[in-house]
């Protein structure tokens, strides 16, 4: 049996184009504090057009059914990236993807967390100094 996967559609979040996570999109750099130079405005510029890596392959926790729809990037302030040890062991990276995230925000993640059985690791929000 072939099972297609699904993930919720991205719509207005762009929660992991900010610059709180590092890429590279068509050979210019983003890293926490630089945010991917095709988002104008909040908007993404080549989102129909956009790489297969990192932008269509990059899936948050959100996006894979892991939170409950209120719990988007953009609406709550931290985005959730399933991520691998090197030992095989998997934890959840929350991104906080705005200065001070709601302190329920991470309650609920934390409660989301120990269900699973899942460690996590807090990547704070970062700007860039001038």
């Amino acid at each position: 049996m072939n099972e297609q996967i699904t993930f919720r559609p991205c719509g207005e979040c762009t929660g992991c184009c900010i610059g709180q996570l590092a890429a590279d999109i068509y050979g210019r750099k983003m890293w926490p504090g630089k945010p991917c130079d095709f988002l104008v405005k909040g908007i993404c510029t080549i989102y129909q057009d956009r790489p297969q890596s990192p932008c269509r392959n990059f899936q948050c926790g959100w996006s894979q059914y892991l939170l409950p729809e209120d719990m988007r990037p953009d609406k709550c302030g931290i985005m959730v990236s399933v991520e691998t040890n090197s030992d095989g062991s998997q934890f959840l990276r929350l991104v906080e993807v705005m200065p001070d995230p709601p302190q329920e925000t991470y309650k609920r993640i934390y409660e989301a967390a120990k269900i699973l059985g899942a460690k996590t690791v807090i990547s704070r929000y970062t700007t860039v100094s001038e």
